[in-house]
């Protein structure tokens, strides 16, 4: 049949590229590619690629081709070379949400003994241990009930074992706000190069009138100018505050890879790229979401180019 692969989790989490892709210069010191070998019989389908990564048709391994496809909605911010956040904030979000957000930052630390802590580059094992397992229980927590489930949950033993040495190597980070030592508000980040990737952001539901996902957000901005980021990947799903902070948008990348050589698998490629577009707004005609992207984000759009 065929092999489906992640593309924005094998490249920021695993540090690692689908098997069909050769390296990008600018990959070479930072991602260890598999060594192991493709099947050469079948069809892979590589979804969530990154625009502005620029991985294309001609970036293959030799002897592979693809048909691509670009339909699931990513958001970003992506942030200008210099400047404050505070105007940047003021700016992004209006100034009446930008008043009442920094409200909630107030009041939070007006009503409980709130400290920001950033692991980034170094972190103790027990630390570490404890504010993974809370971020778990707060996202266990946020999905009861419901029939769908965080695709984080799904993996978390991966996380768990990597993300660790990720962060002394500082390839990955966790930002956390705490009440009195307790953490209230957790977020687990990826880094590559000048790009933050906000993979994971959950708190503590009793915090839930201060905002404590949109005053991570602030934090993480603050930090990503600080320290001269370019971009910050909120990857997908149209959720409110991904909306509200972001200012860019793009298309992901999908692309169903096939060998060159064989006619059967081409068509079968092309029958599977046609699939995965209807079932796509299929998908969002079920969720009522049909209004044309090109109207709902205008002026967001964006032809990324990122340095090295």
């Amino acid at each position: 049949m065929f092999t489906t692969y992640n593309f924005h989790y094998t490249y920021y989490e695993n540090r690692n590229l689908p098997p069909y892709y050769a390296r990008k210069t600018r990959d070479q010191e930072e991602i260890d590619q598999s060594e192991k070998k493709t099947n050469t019989s079948s069809v892979g389908v590589v979804l969530l690629i990154p625009p502005y990564l620029n991985y294309t048709k001609k970036d293959l391994k030799k002897g592979y081709s693809c048909v691509e496809r670009s339909f699931w909605m990513g958001f970003a911010i992506h942030l200008p070379n210099h400047g404050d956040s505070n105007i940047f904030l003021r700016k992004q979000l209006g100034k009446k949400p930008y008043k009442n957000l920094r409200q909630d930052i107030q009041r939070l630390e007006r009503d409980y003994q709130i400290t920001f802590k950033t692991y980034y580059g170094s972190i103790d094992l027990p630390t570490y241990n404890t504010l993974m397992q809370t971020l778990k229980e707060y996202i266990q927590e946020r999905f009861k009930g419901r029939a769908h489930k965080h695709s984080a949950l799904q993996k978390w033993e991966q996380y768990e074992k990597s993300a660790y040495q990720m962060i002394l190597e500082k390839k990955a980070s966790i930002f956390a706000h705490f009440n009195n030592g307790v953490p209230i508000c957790i977020s687990l980040n990826y880094h590559y190069q000048n790009i933050f990737v906000a993979a994971i952001i959950s708190f503590n539901k009793d915090f839930f009138s201060y905002s404590p996902g949109k005053q991570m957000f602030v934090k993480q901005i603050e930090w990503c100018f600080m320290n001269d980021y370019q971009l910050i990947d909120l990857g997908w799903g149209s959720f409110d505050y991904k909306i509200k902070f972001s200012n860019a948008v793009f298309k992901y990348r999908t692309h169903i890879v096939y060998p060159e050589n064989s006619i059967l698998k081409r068509f079968i490629s092309s029958c599977l790229g046609l699939f995965l577009y209807v079932k796509y707004y299929a998908v969002m005609l079920k969720q009522r979401r049909l209004k044309r992207p090109s109207k709902t984000y205008a002026g967001r759009w964006i032809q990324f180019c990122i340095s090295s």
